[in-house]
């Protein structure tokens, strides 16, 4: 869930946004639940860097889903038999990417993924999937293979629940670097061990 609150996300960071530590945390994790609930907004897509099977760093593009601050986790779907997948299941380490233009705030974001596939919370996200989303699951040819012919392979629903992955990933830190437009930069590193308030170094740009 996400903010109700007024505050105008499309405005830059204040220089007392960015000393407060607190209240800091608590608007990036604003942004990045309005990123899960609005289509057009900056955070909506980021990149996740993944540790690929020869040790080589692999990066992609995916859509933010969902975002909690409370338990300090981002999520997304993709399909089980993707690269990403592979690479998680061996290092469930990864890293997020996250950029907002209009902000200048630039987001690292370290964590454990977890995969959920063919269990309950699957099956309550399939069952709130529209339509166009639910087509990119119900193909037999798995991404990344060869198409042999020019139409792709149709849609078979039951291959839905068969190929559909949600992942979570729980936040351990969180890096922001704020490009401010005068020239001067401010970094904030969030580190979250465990329950109650993060650990917070701010660091040379």
């Amino acid at each position: 869930m996400f903010c109700s609150c007024k505050k105008d996300f499309f405005m830059p960071l204040s220089p007392e946004d960015l000393q407060n530590s607190e209240k800091l945390e608590a608007t990036i994790w604003q942004l990045l639940a309005r990123g899960a609930a609005d289509a057009k907004h900056a955070f909506k897509l980021f990149s996740i860097a993944t540790v690929n099977a020869n040790g080589l760093p692999d990066a992609r593009t995916v859509v933010l889903r969902s975002s909690d601050i409370t338990v300090k986790e981002l999520c997304f779907h993709t399909d089980i038999r993707s690269g990403k997948i592979a690479h998680i299941k061996k290092q469930p380490e990864v890293c997020l990417l996250f950029w907002h233009p209009k902000q200048s705030l630039q987001l690292r974001i370290f964590g454990e993924a977890h995969i959920h596939h063919l269990d309950e919370m699957t099956k309550k996200k399939i069952a709130t999937l529209p339509p166009q989303q639910m087509a990119l699951y119900g193909h037999g040819a798995k991404p990344g293979s060869i198409i042999e012919q020019a139409s792709q392979h149709a849609f078979d629903e039951t291959l839905v629940v068969q190929n559909f992955a949600w992942v979570r990933v729980s936040v351990h830190t969180l890096d922001a670097l704020y490009l401010g437009r005068n020239g001067i930069h401010t970094r904030v590193q969030f580190n979250y061990n465990g329950e109650g308030l993060p650990t917070v170094n701010y660091l040379q740009p």
